[in-house]
């Protein structure tokens, strides 16, 4: 008899035939409740199909017995994971967070596709080879130039998604995840809150599924943690790095140590918890953190240390968990992930314990009903609904068995305060429960209760809501205020049982109605849920009750011609109306603007121009029907409301109005202030003169008629420069006059207007301005004489000046005999002294360059000089025996005399002898 063949079981041989090539990856031991999937060979019309079916542990060998006695069925066996022996990246190392933590395990089920992992970090080289791929566009919050030697951001993004399998480096925990590269920090000023705040918020807008911030700081932010939650409040995961100074200071660094954040401490490759690594109750989990493999810039790699790199392994766990489980919500990540760790021979303030992957997927797959957890201090009660047939239960904390009882409920304690573990329950004849994220502590805060209704307003120049609310439970003493699901931050104020107003002061008015909400933040960082909605409609808002304060649609104002709108500079508002309209920013308060002012403003740019906002409203009540209105950076003026209005700012302003307003002597103005003149000057023209400025001069006013003569000058470009004084009026003959720089311009109603240069000036001064001897000047300064010189009349003489002879004064009796000797071109040339009297008998002499002039009532007016002058000297001028002269010198065919009130001079051209006849 031939011997009985038996089929060779397939499965066995392929085990055998592939032993050399794979690594046969045993499982662990398993729970008698725990799943075990079996691998079925069929053969089906011919073909082999293979199929695989789930069982508890009890009954895998039973189950695989009865399938292999079926004749359609080759072989039943348990399921096992064969992989290559290590990724084909030539660094990856088994030391690496992403070998220690299992990762190969679930890489057969799930790689993180479809999943992107927002990198809040320094820039990130997307050109790298081991990145290739792995992007979705980013952004830039810093603000700050671009830096090539930042390096850090590129490392974190290779520890989560550095592609597997390419020949290239090593291989991030989520190969196939996407990487959305935030910078937000930069190499030289670290990260900003405002920069990490802005990240976040870009993150969660624009498709993050999870946000890893591998940065850490002291200082808690109430603008980042408010940014944090609104990406908690649209599921999207939030990882961070717990800090590296365990060592030296041990307080776990934010945002780690914000509520909702998985915050991740660091071991050594060995898996024990590292001393320099951050740890306490805020921390969740930890994975190695030392001698991580990363890539670097220019396509090279280094290794490094810090919970930098450990807290993006557990960002890529996350994407794992969210790729193989889709729909689960961040509360249940970080559960499946503590209820996932390895914690032998540990130390709880480094988390709950070590990452491992392939438990952590596990205990996302769970589906029996998860535990009711009840937190106390120090404590937890946990209670759980009974299992037919069970005939006892095991409760996990964080995957460590902490009871084993019979009934279904118990209380576990020695726990810390603050900390967030993760609880399952598994009855004896089943697998282990879903887990639950629990925080140890007091009850959580409940939600505080909101009257329907919220107020808009404006607090100490802020804007502000008011909210009517009160607590049902015990009062946290902080509270999240919360605008339409945006959390605008934590404040501190008390609640109790009965409803009491508070105010709060909020970054800018709102222009729609608002959904307010409060939500209790207690000690340990715990929020209550939100409370109800109070809503503020814009009834209350300033725009809104200014516009009803001025008689509303049936005021001057009328009716609104477009919907109220917000969000200008400094928070303000505004609405236009048929007549007008009302802006209003928190330090200005609300102010109407009408007429030509509105129209004038806003060409002059709006609240955005020179003038910035109004601080009053548009005021039409001066003389002669004018209006102005008063604004941040000055004022707009007119003469009517329809009239055009001019913008007055600045020292013209003060100068403006120090001299009366509109009521003052120089009117309304007829021009915009303008500036831009030479020495930083400005001007404006008014109905009755003008204002000019400069920095080294002064603000000055100046009427119209001397005006017109300092234009015809040229202006301040012109030789007189800026005016030194205001227009002073009050002179004899209605005379005004105003100083310049380098002369005035004086005026009277006799001898009209003319300038005065300042080297006239100063002879006139001496005789006395007006009030002397000259008068007020007849004519203006003119110059181009020869030498240089220069000359102007007045009233009862003149002025000349040379360089080389100085300004002088001349009489009119003096100025007549000079002029018909041919003025400054003739003998006589330029004075040289003022005209001076107190002779005897009334008499007075002006010296000039060739002679003199001498006069006396008795004498009359004559010229004496060179040989003549020299000789009348000598017998003692108009006190010696000659007197004054009484007629000019006379020439002869043989010589030259002049006569004197007592003789004559003559001079003998043959003989050259002086004589006195």
């Amino acid at each position: 008899m031939p011997p009985v063949s038996t089929p060779q079981r397939f499965g066995a041989a392929l085990t055998a035939a592939l032993a050399s090539a794979l690594l046969l990856h045993a499982p662990p031991a398993l729970a008698a409740g725990d799943p075990v999937t079996l691998d079925v060979l069929r053969v089906v019309d011919g073909e082999y199909v293979v199929e695989t079916v789930t069982v508890s542990a009890r009954s895998a060998d039973s189950t695989e017995a009865s399938l292999e006695a079926r004749a359609d069925v080759v072989h039943a066996s348990p399921a096992v994971s064969y992989r290559v022996q290590a990724p084909a990246d030539p660094y990856w190392e088994v030391d690496d967070p992403q070998a220690v933590s299992s990762v190969l395990d679930v890489w057969p089920s799930t790689r993180g596709a479809g999943q992107v992992v927002a990198v809040l970090d320094t820039a990130v080289d997307t050109t790298h080879p081991d990145l290739a791929g792995a992007f979705v566009p980013g952004t830039d919050t810093t603000g700050m130039a671009a830096d090539a030697a930042e390096w850090h951001g590129t490392g974190v993004a290779g520890v989560i998604a550095a592609r597997a399998d390419n020949g290239e480096g090593s291989a991030g925990m989520a190969p196939e995840a996407r990487i959305m590269p935030i910078r937000a920090c930069t190499e030289d000023f670290g990260c900003s809150s405002a920069a990490v705040a802005r990240g976040v918020l870009w993150a969660a807008d624009h498709g993050a599924d999870v946000i890893n911030m591998s940065l850490a700081g002291a200082g808690y932010s109430d603008v980042t943690a408010a940014a944090i939650q609104y990406a908690l409040d649209r599921g999207i995961s939030v990882v961070a790095s717990a800090g590296n100074s365990g060592d030296t200071g041990n307080e776990v660094m934010y945002p780690a140590a914000n509520s909702g954040v998985i915050a991740v401490s660091a071991t050594t490759p060995a898996g024990v918890p590292a001393p320099w690594a951050q740890h306490g109750w805020q921390v969740d989990i930890a994975t190695v953190g030392e001698q991580v493999v990363l890539p670097y810039l220019g396509g090279d790699y280094i290794k490094a240390r810090g919970t930098s790199f450990s807290a993006p392994a557990v960002a890529g766990a996350v994407a794992l968990l969210r790729s193989s489980h889709p729909g689960i919500t961040p509360e249940e990540v970080q559960a499946a992930l503590q209820a996932g760790v390895d914690s032998s021979a540990w130390d709880r303030a480094w988390g709950a314990g070590r990452l491992t992957m392939g438990a952590a997927v596990a205990a996302a797959g769970r589906t029996g009903d998860a535990p009711t957890v009840t937190p106390s201090s120090g404590s937890i009660s946990v209670a759980w609904s009974a299992v037919i047939g069970a005939t006892g239960y095991t409760v996990r904390v964080d995957g460590v068995v902490r009871a084993t009882v019979t009934g279904t409920s118990a209380t576990i304690p020695g726990l810390l305060d603050g900390q967030q573990v993760a609880v399952d329950v598994q009855p004896s004849n089943d697998v282990r429960s879903a887990p639950v994220l629990a925080t140890v502590g007091p009850a959580a805060p409940a939600a505080p209760t909101l009257r329907s209704v919220a107020t808009l307003g404006v607090t100490g120049g802020r804007p502000s809501v008011t909210l009517s609310a009160s607590t049902p439970g015990t009062d946290t003493g902080r509270y999240s205020l919360v605008r339409d699901g945006l959390s605008l931050g934590t404040y501190g104020l008390t609640l109790n049982a009965t409803p009491a107003n508070r105010t709060f002061i909020i970054d800018a008015m709102p222009d729609q109605p608002t959904r307010w909400q409060l939500r209790a933040v207690d000690s340990l960082g715990r929020t209550s849920a939100l409370s109800g909605e109070a809503v503020a409609d814009l009834t209350h808002h300033p725009v809104t009750v200014a516009h009803e304060a001025r008689g509303g649609s049936g005021g001057p104002l009328g009716v609104a011609t477009r919907t109220l709108t917000c969000g200008l500079r400094d928070g303000g508002c505004f609405n236009h109306y048929e007549g007008g309209s009302i802006y209003w920013s928190p330090s200005t308060g609300a102010r109407s603007v009408q007429h030509s002012l509105r129209d004038r403003w806003a060409s002059s740019g709006w609240e955005n121009g020179s003038l910035g906002y109004p601080v009053s409203d548009t005021v039409c009540t001066l003389r002669d029907g004018g209006c102005y209105q008063h604004f941040r950076g000055g004022s707009l003026y007119a003469t009517g409301a329809q009239a055009r209005a001019y913008v007055v700012q600045g020292r013209t302003r003060d100068r403006w109005a120090a001299s009366g307003w509109e009521n003052g002597s120089m009117g309304f103005p007829t021009t915009d202030t303008t500036c831009g003149l030479r020495d930083g000057g400005c001007f404006q023209h008014f109905q009755s003169g003008s204002i000019y400025l400069s920095a080294s001069t002064g603000v000055r006013l100046v009427g119209t008629a001397i005006r017109s003569r300092w234009g015809g000058t040229g202006w301040e470009n012109g030789p007189l420069g800026y005016p030194t004084s205001d227009q002073v009026c009050g002179l004899r003959d209605a005379g005004c006059f105003v100083h310049f720089q380098r002369g005035s311009v004086y005026a009277s109603a006799a001898t009209g207007v003319h300038d005065v240069s300042l080297v006239i000036r100063d002879a006139w001064s001496r005789a006395g301005w007006e009030g002397g001897v000259l008068g007020y000047p007849t004519t203006g300064t003119s110059c181009g004489l020869r030498d240089g010189g220069c000359f102007q009349h007045f009233q009862r003489g003149s002025v000349y000046w040379s360089p080389g002879t100085g300004s002088w004064l001349v009489d009119v009796a003096t100025r007549g005999v000079w002029a018909s000797t041919g003025w400054e071109n003739g003998v006589l040339g330029f004075p040289v002294t003022d005209q001076r009297c107190g002779l005897p008998r009334g008499g007075c002499f002006v010296h000039f360059q060739g002679g003199s002039v001498y006069t006396s009532p008795e004498s009359g007016t004559h010229v004496v000089m060179g040989w003549t002058r020299d000789a009348w000297a000598a017998t003692g001028w108009e006190g010696g025996s000659l007197g004054y002269p009484v007629e000019g010198r006379l020439y002869f065919r043989d010589g030259e005399s002049q006569r004197f009130q007592g003789g004559t001079l003559r001079w003998d051209y043959r003989s050259g002898r002086i004589q006195r006849l």
